[in-house]
């Protein structure tokens, strides 16, 4: 669906995941898209000892440029947690934090045409739609972008990946 459209995203991967599915990985490169760190089990990082926040960034990081060969850059942290010590261990890791514009909430299966309409809704050049490949049934979310794609295309909208990911 991606490729139909010339679509590239950044793909924000569990370090677990990755381990567990290193082709699923390597395609995403492959196929042209950006890989970045989603830490490696999903944790708060808000919620996290030092030891464990750079575990959490280290492991993944480590996984996903054996991986891709590619130095991973950028991190997305789960839910949007942050405090001062998780901001401080993505800086002294070297990422760039990268957050969102737009959450139609995809995640929590709330129907296509709910999460067509917020994209669309949202959309403004240069803003970040956070949607989901991962972490159950993800059938709405594809459905969705099987209608977001074409719509926001015709209105002249590029679907790059994140510059720096």
């Amino acid at each position: 669906l991606l490729d139909r459209y010339d679509a590239k995203a950044t793909f924000f991967e569990l370090g677990q995941n990755a381990s567990a599915h290193p082709d699923l990985t390597r395609e995403v490169v492959r196929r042209g898209h950006a890989v970045a760190s989603h830490t490696w089990d999903h944790a708060d990082m808000s919620r996290l000892s030092s030891t464990a926040l750079n575990h959490e960034i280290t492991s993944t990081s480590a996984t996903l440029e054996k991986l891709t060969g590619k130095k991973v850059t950028c991190l997305r942290p789960p839910y949007g947690a942050l405090d001062k010590a998780a901001r401080a261990a993505i800086e002294r890791n070297g990422l760039d934090l990268h957050l969102w514009n737009i959450d139609p909430q995809d995640w929590n299966r709330p129907g296509v045409s709910a999460i067509v309409d917020d994209v669309i809704s949202n959309a403004r050049s240069g803003r970040v739609s956070l949607m989901h490949d991962g972490g159950g049934n993800r059938s709405q979310t594809v459905s969705a972008l099987a209608e977001i794609l074409p719509n926001l295309s015709a209105k002249g909208y590029r679907f790059e990946a994140l510059p720096g990911c």
